[in-house]
């Protein structure tokens, strides 16, 4: 597959929501509801796909694949016309996922949240009293749904060769395969033929591409999370392994730039002749300003402000480990740990029992006596 080809499909999609989110004539501007609708259906059935990945037994037949563009377009076309509906919403957040990558999810999540500022107390489906389960069930699923798109419909880098690109999954088993003994077998993909089909130009502007409009959209779904928290409460779906799917795809994009990405952080680090102080100001609860002066002291436990400082801190060594040693598996790690601490208790139990196997495994793997 062309790099310039993955390129050009994020860059060529472009879409004015206005359409989609001004008021309709019924309804308090949020139309009818489309639950029994025949378009309800053609929207289900044009999602429907087989994995190629399960075996068909004696009843071989031809993979259905889904249609994203036919999905797009009656999804569209439903919330412009006929009803404000968060399915619909969600649905067309996947859809234009799948087929624009990025920038199609960047599009999603703001169609998402102008439609929670815009259409809360009253799209569809509505909410019966203090009961927002009906609310929540599409936003849950879509929250779900992204973090195995991210995975595996998102292209990092091009090929040259059968599969003709490769995704977040395949890196991280190339990188995992790439820590074992020697004599373990090989992966279909070597990271020395990665590293050099990525070393390629316009394999290289695809992975710069990539960082910049993920951290974009890492924000924007953060910003989507804390809006629904303020409106769901304990009802709102978790955000954070599509976050932290996100944290992947930018260092995965990072470690293929390789020397490159260390070449261009260099060159933006240089002093210019008017940077002998530099101030810098982040906000969490409060405003902390820090002045950095050419040489700087160890950070130190006093310099750490409160918790959510200390997870950043971990996420910027994260990101320079991954950088200086990609082939190493700390700085996965370190962003698997930032994860965990962000998650709600239930979650966090949930994560380590279907991705360890049990607590015991769990505890075993962190050094700890159960």
């Amino acid at each position: 597959m062309n790099p310039s080809d993955l390129i050009e499909a994020e860059l060529s999609f472009a879409v004015d929501l206005q359409p989609l989110l001004s008021p309709l004539p019924e309804g308090e501007g949020v139309g009818v509801s489309l639950r029994s609708d025949p378009i309800w259906q053609q929207i289900r059935d044009a999602q429907r796909e087989d994995d190629p990945s399960l075996p068909m037994g004696e009843w071989e037949r031809p993979l259905i694949k889904a249609d994203w563009h036919l999905v797009a377009t009656l999804s569209a076309d439903a919330l412009r016309s006929r009803s404000k509906d968060f399915h619909l919403a969600v649905w067309l957040c996947d859809a234009w996922t799948r087929l624009y990558r990025l920038e199609g999810l960047m599009a999603g999540v703001r169609l998402l949240t102008e439609l929670v500022d815009r259409y809360w107390d009253h799209a569809y489906p509505q909410m019966d009293g203090d009961d927002r389960e009906a609310r929540a069930a599409p936003l849950h699923w879509i929250s779900r749904r992204l973090e195995t798109v991210l995975k595996l419909h998102v292209p990092l880098i091009g090929l040259s060769v059968e599969p003709g690109f490769i995704n977040l999954d395949d890196w991280q088993r190339v990188v995992a395969a790439s820590l074992q003994d020697d004599d373990a077998p090989a992966t279909a993909l070597p990271r020395e033929m990665l590293d050099r089909e990525a070393s390629q130009g316009s394999n290289l502007a695809l992975l710069r591409q990539l960082e910049r409009t993920a951290g974009t959209v890492l924000t924007a779904i953060d910003e989507l999370a804390r809006r629904l928290d303020q409106r769901l409460g304990d009802d709102a779906p978790s955000f954070t392994r599509v976050l932290t799917t996100l944290g992947e795809l930018q260092r995965a994009a990072r470690a293929l730039r390789g020397d490159h990405a260390l070449d261009e952080a260099a060159t933006a680090a240089l002093p210019s002749e008017h940077s002998e102080e530099i101030r810098v100001s982040e906000t969490e609860d409060a405003h902390l300003e820090v002045e950095m002066q050419p040489r700087t002291l160890p950070l130190t436990r006093d310099h750490i402000v409160d918790r959510a400082h200390a997870y950043r801190l971990l996420e910027d060594i994260a990101r320079y480990l991954a950088e200086h040693e990609p082939h190493s598996p700390t700085p996965y790690l370190l962003a698997r740990a930032v994860s965990w601490g962000r998650m709600p208790l239930p979650e966090l139990m949930r994560d380590i029992v279907s991705q360890e196997g049990d607590l015991g495994r769990y505890m075993a793997m962190l050094g700890v006596e159960p």
